[in-house]
C-alpha cells in the first residue's frame, strides 16, 4: 500500500510539472505567435484572447504548483537517511516555490501594471514592463527545467543497480574473531 501511495504521487508530482511547463511552452511559443502574427484579429482582439488564455493558465499554473508542493512535502521523508539526496529534495521544493512566486508575480502584479500603463499611453513602461514579463517568464521555464531534472535525477537508480531512494547504508561486515583464552599459570 505504501509503495502504490508512493508511486502515484510521484506520478501526480511528474504529471504537474510538465503540464506546467507545457501550458508554459504552448502559450509562450505557439499560441502567442499564432494570435498576434498570423491571425486576422484586430490587435485588441487578439490581446483580449490571450489574456483570456493568460487568466485561465493563472489557474492552471497555481493548481500544477500547490500539487507539486503537496506532493513533495508528503513524500519528503524519502531522502532522510541520505544527506545529499535530502538537500536536493529540498532545493527542488524551494524551486518549486520560487517558480510560483514568479508566477504570480507576472500575472498578478507585471500583466494588470502593462495593461494600465497601456491604457494610459505610457509606452515606454510599456516596453519596460515587456521586458521584466518576458525575464520573469523564462526565469520561471528555466526553474521548471531545472525541478524536472533533479526529479528525473532523483528517479535515477544508483549505477550499482540498486536504487537511489532512501536505503540504509551497508555495514561494514568484519569477521567475527574468537576471543583468545587467556592460559592460568
Amino acid at each position: 500500500m505504501k509503495k502504490t501511495l508512493v508511486g502515484i504521487l510521484d506520478i501526480v508530482h511528474h504529471l504537474a510539472i510538465v503540464l506546467w511547463l507545457g501550458g508554459m511552452v504552448v502559450l509562450g511559443f505557439l499560441v502567442a505567435p499564432t494570435l498576434f502574427q498570423t491571425t486576422l484579429l484586430a490587435e485588441a482582439d487578439a490581446q483580449k484572447v490571450y489574456r483570456t488564455l493568460l487568466s485561465g493558465f493563472t489557474l492552471w499554473m497555481e493548481i500544477c504548483g500547490v500539487t507539486m508542493v503537496v506532493a513533495q512535502f508528503l513524500l519528503r521523508r524519502r531522502y532522510q537517511k541520505q544527506k545529499s539526496l535530502y538537500i536536493l529534495d529540498a532545493v527542488r521544493q524551494l524551486c518549486t516555490f520560487v517558480a510560483l512566486l514568479l508566477g504570480e508575480m507576472c500575472f498578478r502584479n507585471i500583466l494588470p501594471n502593462m495593461n494600465t500603463s497601456k491604457r494610459v499611453g505610457e509606452l515606454a513602461n510599456v516596453s519596460s514592463l515587456g521586458g521584466a514579463y518576458s525575464t520573469l517568464a523564462l526565469a520561471q521555464g528555466a526553474i521548471l527545467l531545472l525541478i524536472l531534472s533533479i526529479t528525473v535525477w532523483l528517479a535515477l537508480p544508483q549505477s550499482m543497480g540498486t536504487t537511489r531512494r532512501a536505503t540504509m547504508p551497508e555495514e561494514s561486515v568484519t569477521p567475527t574473531t574468537r576471543p583468545r583464552r587467556r592460559r592460568k599459570s
